[in-house]
C-alpha cells in the first residue's frame, strides 16, 4: 500500500482553479445580463418619453436616455453607448423606435478568455417603439 499523504492536496490544486473560474464566469454572465436588462429598461423609459414629448419627441426620447445611462452607470461604457431615434420626427400613426446600444465591457475579463467570448456578445442593443399621435 502507497502513502497517501499529500494527495487530498493535490486534488485540491487541481480541482480549485475551475471551480474559481467557474464561479467567476457565472458572476460575469449575470453582470452582463443585468446590463442588458438596463440597456432595455433605458430604450423603453426613452421611448416613453419620447412618447409623451408634445413638441420635439426625439430630443425628449435622447435627453431621457442620457440621463437613465448616467444614472444606472452606463456611461462607464464611454463613447461606445448609443441613442438612435428612427425615423425621427414622424407623422401620425407611425411608429418610431428608439434604439441603445453599446459596447460591452467584461468586468473580470473572463469574456476575453478564448473559447469563452463566444457566450458574451461583444455589443448590447435593445430597441423600444411607440405610436406616435
Amino acid at each position: 500500500m502507497r502513502c497517501q499523504k499529500g494527495a487530498a492536496a493535490v486534488e485540491v490544486a487541481i480541482i480549485f482553479p475551475l471551480l474559481l473560474a467557474f464561479v467567476i464566469a457565472i458572476a460575469e454572465y449575470g453582470i452582463y445580463f443585468l446590463t442588458a436588462y438596463e440597456t432595455e429598461q433605458v430604450a423603453y423609459q426613452a421611448a416613453r418619453a419620447g412618447y409623451i414629448a408634445s413638441d420635439d419627441k426625439e430630443t425628449a426620447a435622447n435627453a431621457e436616455a442620457s440621463r437613465l445611462i448616467t444614472e444606472l452607470g452606463l456611461s462607464g461604457y464611454g463613447p461606445n453607448v448609443s441613442v438612435v431615434v428612427t425615423p425621427p420626427n414622424t407623422p401620425q400613426g407611425s411608429y418610431t423606435q428608439v434604439t441603445v446600444g453599446f459596447n460591452y465591457q467584461s468586468v473580470t475579463g473572463v469574456s476575453e478568455l478564448p473559447g469563452i467570448g463566444l457566450l458574451f456578445p461583444s455589443r448590447i442593443e435593445r430597441t423600444a417603439a411607440y405610436q406616435n399621435f
